[in-house]
């Protein structure tokens, strides 16, 4: 067993590669002595075939130096590159420079190479970006309203247009105190809002603003008593599967919504709500056929 692993140990180190490396160097400034490393280069000792790797992540030289010190070192690495491996040996530029040459060993020249670069390339190491969390995307009363209304207008285009094409109630007061509502119909009135925020506040603030408006268009409707209307509100509120919100968020919001949601139906307003856009269509496409074609 010991004969098998020497030979297996024999055979691994016979087909190592080995040669002279050393570091290609950068002096941005003669006056003030600092040196940089930007490459590394490596000879096979056996081949003579050269290897080089040169710094290509330029993030950390742009802070540090600017665009034009960056432009300047690109295009001496190329020239010291090429003339490396034509045989240079000293560098052919005051502000380049070149460490002592080191043995190195390893599985192959490239294998060599891209391990003395991450060892001695400091500003070749990427920054290691984390991995943004995602955004959580409210959803306003606008862009709500813009989905139920297409929803309508694809599926019912009937119900769209007897729903849609006049939600504005004006009041015996005059037009100053006009408002307007999402879906108005005779015996139908109807308000849609978001609740879809990551702030309880502003959630239970549009669900107060829409009520409060859904209930004044509601009673100045003239000649029409206030409780011959059928009279809903569509609410969408924040889903525990929405991307961006904890599940404890989502839970507080809904809470306080909840609770308002409780009140309002206390004023003859039926409530509807649901997590969803597709579902609150469907329950607005349902309300009104009900009620049209009931």
């Amino acid at each position: 067993m010991s004969a098998l692993l020497q030979e297996i140990q024999s055979s691994r180190i016979a087909r190592q590669t080995e040669g002279e490396w050393f570091a290609l160097r950068w002096q941005p400034d003669i006056a003030t002595e600092e040196i940089l490393n930007v490459g590394v280069v490596f000879r096979d000792s056996h081949s003579g075939q050269v290897k080089i790797k040169t710094l290509d992540y330029w993030e950390r030289l742009d802070c540090l130096f600017g665009e034009s010190a960056r432009q300047q070192l690109e295009f001496l690495v190329k020239i010291e590159s090429n003339q490396i491996r034509f045989g240079l040996q000293v560098p052919s530029s005051a502000n380049m420079k070149f460490s002592e040459p080191r043995l190195a060993r390893g599985e192959s020249a490239d294998e060599i190479v891209q391990r003395l670069y991450h060892r001695v390339v400091s500003l070749g190491r990427t920054r290691n970006v984390q991995r943004e969390e995602p955004r959580f995307q409210g959803v306003s009363t606008d862009q709500l309203q813009s989905f139920v209304y297409s929803e309508l207008h694809k599926r019912t285009p009937f119900l769209h247009t007897k729903l849609t094409s006049n939600t504005r109630v004006t009041p015996p007061e005059g037009k100053e105190h006009s408002m307007d509502v999402s879906f108005l119909a005779p015996g139908l009135i109807g308000n849609v809002v978001s609740t879809v925020y990551k702030n309880a506040q502003i959630a239970s603030y549009y669900l107060l603003e829409a009520t409060t408006r859904l209930e004044a268009a509601a009673k100045s409707r003239t000649g029409i008593d206030y409780g011959d209307d059928n009279i809903k509100l569509f609410v969408l509120t924040p889903s525990r599967h929405s991307p961006g919100i904890t599940t404890d968020e989502v839970t507080t919001i809904r809470k306080q919504i909840d609770e308002l949601m409780f009140r309002v139906k206390k004023t003859g307003i039926n409530i509807v709500a649901e997590d969803t856009k597709i579902a609150l269509a469907n329950e607005v496409i349902e309300w009104g056929e009900h009620t049209a074609f009931g």
